[in-house]
């Protein structure tokens, strides 16, 4: 039967026999039905996610662009001011920035970005 390989039913999206090697002609035929009939399918999830991810590159590093810009504006006052808190806390936010990894927060993008109930404030 389509779908079912030794009478367990395979989940949703779920490759027949997982990543073993075929061992029977019928079960070679059934990975490749399943192959043709998800490829498209597959390859359009693919594009989803590479959109997702390039919007999500796009916000995030320019946020991190118009916040670095708003920090190396402060340096500049202070050091033309002489104002060495405004001095410390501008190269306190730049160095800040420079070490967050603009990737940790991605996962909780994504879950938010899938779910048609978030709103996302961009």
């Amino acid at each position: 039967e389509r779908g079912q390989t030794g009478g367990k039913s395979q989940p949703a999206g779920s490759h027949p026999g997982g990543n073993r090697v075929p061992e029977t002609l019928e079960e070679e035929r059934t990975q490749k039905e399943w192959i043709r009939a998800n490829h498209q399918a597959f390859l359009a999830a693919l594009k989803a996610e590479q959109e997702t991810l390039l919007d999500y590159f796009d916000k995030r590093f320019a946020e991190r662009r118009e916040t670095l810009q708003e920090f190396y504006e402060v340096l500049h006052h202070a050091v033309e001011t002489g104002n060495d808190h405004q001095l410390d806390s501008s190269i306190a936010g730049i160095l800040g920035i420079i070490r967050e990894n603009p990737l940790l927060d991605y996962a909780e993008f994504k879950r938010a970005f899938d779910d048609p109930d978030t709103v996302i404030e961009l």
